[in-house]
């Protein structure tokens, strides 16, 4: 399994970068967003998306998506899952279906009222009792929703209080599911952030130890491999690629 971060605080010239790496409908996407943090954190992250998995398969990126919107490669070579929180993006990639989430850890007032109102019995006790209620939340929260993403199902299709999760982490109970099949863990993020990775063991890149999230840059627009590919061509032109352009 790989785990890569970046932050989404960049330079209007890398915003600039990053825009020309997303196709049309990710541009309209982010046209859309009232305010311009959220239209930036949101193409930072795409871009950063495109360029981790476009070196990966080394072809240009192309999503197909599942009919609860999680996305994934249309031709299948690699499982992923992007998260953000404020202005970090991570991304996980695994050989099987792969949950990440990232949370900025702050202040909480109103923790342990929701965790009442969603938790699990047990998490609610780990909560009650903890000396650090907000980070302890958000390591309950953020493994709640790795797992989710990991199933593609979101807050909403599966009943929080149908599973629990450990501070370790780990999927203790499900009512569903076999917690057995599941393997979880902490990737080091910066500080101020919470990350947590859910991951089915039967994963040949599953890490028993906690995978060390690496920085990422995102590719300049003249090293993506949209341009290389398009560089290759005009350099080989008896070589026809069979590679489907980015969407």
């Amino acid at each position: 399994m790989r785990v890569c971060h970046k932050r989404l605080d960049v330079s209007p010239e890398e915003l600039a970068q990053c825009r020309e790496l997303l196709n049309a409908e990710e541009r309209a996407r982010a046209d859309r967003f009232h305010f311009e943090r959220h239209a930036r954190r949101f193409t930072v992250a795409r871009a950063f998306l495109r360029t981790i998995l476009g070196e990966i398969i080394g072809r240009p990126v192309e999503f197909v998506f599942s009919q609860h919107g999680k996305p994934a490669l249309a031709g299948g070579e690699v499982e992923f899952n992007l998260s953000h929180s404020h202005e970090l993006a991570v991304i996980a990639i695994a050989d099987t279906p792969v949950g990440i989430d990232v949370e900025q850890v702050r202040p909480m007032r109103d923790a342990l009222a929701i965790a009442k109102r969603f938790f699990a019995p047990d998490e609610i006790e780990v909560l009650e009792r903890a000396d650090d209620r907000d980070r302890a939340f958000f390591r309950c929260w953020t493994a709640k929703e790795a797992y989710l993403k990991a199933r593609a199902e979101g807050i909403g299709l599966l009943p929080l209080d149908s599973f629990s999760v450990s501070e370790e982490p780990a999927l203790i109970r499900a009512d569903d599911d076999d917690p057995h099949r599941w393997t979880m863990s902490r990737p080091d993020v910066p500080d101020g952030y919470l990350c947590t990775v859910a991951l089915t063991k039967t994963s040949t890149m599953a890490e028993a130890a906690a995978p060390r999230a690496t920085s990422s840059a995102v590719a300049r627009p003249a090293d993506s491999p949209n341009r290389r590919r398009r560089s290759a061509r005009r350099s080989r032109p008896e070589t026809q690629s069979s590679a489907s352009r980015s969407r």
